[in-house]
């Protein structure tokens, strides 16, 4: 198809350059009020048809196709973004958004047909086979088909929750399965003279790496949790159709709208297992291209938001040592060394690494192994920052007396729903690689490492060779 290089108001709509670049204002615009049709690379004789039609639509802007009028309607201004995320639709993401993920378009074909096709066998149980069951009580295979369509009718019933597991792939918000957070991005503010010196030092921080957070949403946990339970329900059908088989009533009943009930029943029994294998594969997919790759990522513990500064409930050591903790943690994780030497300039302020509480020396100690298996991560930093290389995060670590030798407890079970979900689906769909890198199988699995371990494991020969250059021993054994 032939496309028209429309000139359009600057105000309105930036110019784009190559790739995509948006335009300098100084630079000259063309403006002529003629739209300039793009001749094509090889003529074809027989093509007159298809070329006046694109010639007719190139020349008039009211005929254009609604596709076309859709485009340009929702296409992002790029000077308001900045790399910002763009503004989405308040209760409906339109079909631009879900043609994003391939898996939300299987979700959704996957969870209208089986919607359908136990809508029509519900349909179909109360014209044809109640009907048979009613006129014939006192046949001899009354008891037989009706065992076989009680046990398919189980399956029809599951109706209901193969519409919800598939409200996540429709695009409306409300089943959303991420909340979209914009980037961590520090706001300079206006402070007064006691302060002017930590603006200094945040001032030359180099720009972090921080990514986005996200945080799931309500609903979409419920269905996680629904889709664990569907998948229990499965299983016990198993049990159950060995019992209808073991009585003979597959052989038996002769009534062939319960058969046909029963051959539908079937289909629909695995089009569960295909709903919920694309509703992991889904969930999986909008979490990574939200730039959550582990679980750990999208987990929301509601401590991470708090606000150290505002926040009046943190009025004992210990509270403010809990939040300390997990926001460290977090801020570590995506390398957001603004933050990091935001909460540690705090917990100085506050008396915190002087006091009692040991911070960061003691509060971070070695963790227990209690017998022999059991042992609870301290969630260090150190840790964290060696195992993704961030060399300036270790820097400041180590400036706030952090010690670099100590030993935790890396991988860790996620008490979640997220975590509950994948412990049970991994039976039926295989984990992506790499995503439970640091998540325990069961709590009974406890290794302690150093950072230096951390290091290793992950390939980062920066931090590595940073950290023997610090004096860490090399020789320090897991525990």
């Amino acid at each position: 198809m032939t496309e028209a290089i429309v000139a359009t108001d600057t105000t309105r709509r930036p110019h784009s350059g190559g790739h995509g670049a948006a335009r300098e204002p100084d630079e000259p615009v063309v403006t002529s009020s003629r739209r300039i049709r793009r001749s094509p690379v090889i003529v074809d004789d027989n093509s007159s048809v298809t070329s006046h039609s694109s010639y007719h639509i190139a020349q008039s802007p009211t005929d254009r196709p609604i596709w076309l009028e859709m485009k340009r309607r929702h296409q992002a201004n790029m000077e308001e973004l900045h790399g910002k995320l763009a503004d989405v639709p308040r209760h409906w993401l339109f079909i631009r958004f879900l043609n994003n993920s391939f898996f939300a378009r299987r979700l959704m074909r996957s969870g209208m047909l089986l919607s359908a096709a136990l809508a029509g066998g519900v349909i179909f149980y109360s014209a044809f086979v109640e009907t048979w069951l009613d006129d014939h009580k006192d046949s001899d295979e009354y008891d037989d088909c009706h065992s076989l369509a009680s046990f398919s009718n189980l399956i029809y019933q599951t109706l209901p929750a193969a519409i919800i597991l598939s409200l996540p792939g429709s695009g409306l918000r409300a089943f959303e399965p991420f909340k979209r957070n914009a980037l961590n991005a520090r706001k300079a503010e206006s402070k007064s003279d006691d302060a002017s010196d930590n603006d200094a030092t945040l001032e030359e921080e180099p720009a972090s790496g921080s990514v986005a957070t996200i945080r799931r949403c309500f609903v979409f946990q419920l269905c996680e949790v629904l889709a664990v339970f569907m998948l229990f329900f499965d299983i016990g059908l198993v049990m159950y159709f060995l019992y209808v088989l073991f009585i003979g009533a597959l052989n038996s009943c002769g009534s062939v709208a319960t058969q046909i009930f029963t051959i539908g029943a079937a289909f629909c029994y695995f089009g569960l297992f295909t709903v919920l294998y694309y509703f992991a594969r889904y969930r999986e997919h909008i979490k990574m291209q939200l730039g959550a790759f582990m679980e750990n990522d999208q987990t929301g513990d509601l401590r991470k938001y708090v606000d150290l500064r505002s926040d009046k409930k943190l009025d004992t050591d210990k509270k403010m040592l809990d939040v300390i903790r997990t926001r460290l943690y977090h801020a570590t994780r995506r390398g957001d060394v603004h933050e990091l030497r935001e909460i540690l300039e705090y917990a100085k302020e506050r008396g915190l690494m002087k006091g009692e509480s040991g911070f960061p020396r003691t509060f971070y100690a070695t963790p227990k192994i209690r017998w022999k298996f059991f042992a609870r991560s301290t969630e260090n930093p150190v840790h964290i920052a060696a195992g993704l290389g961030n060399i300036r995060a270790l820097e400041i670590l180590e400036e706030y007396g952090f010690d670099l030798t100590v030993l935790d407890k890396v991988q860790r079970v996620v008490i979640s729903t997220g975590g509950f979900f994948w412990h049970f689906i991994q039976v039926i769909v295989k984990r992506p690689e790499g995503s439970d890198a640091e998540s325990a199988d069961s709590i009974f699995h406890t290794n302690l490492y150093t950072p230096l371990h951390c290091a290793v494991a992950t390939g980062q020969l920066a931090a590595v060779r940073w950290l023997l250059e610090r004096g860490v021993p090399p020789g320090t054994l897991a525990h």
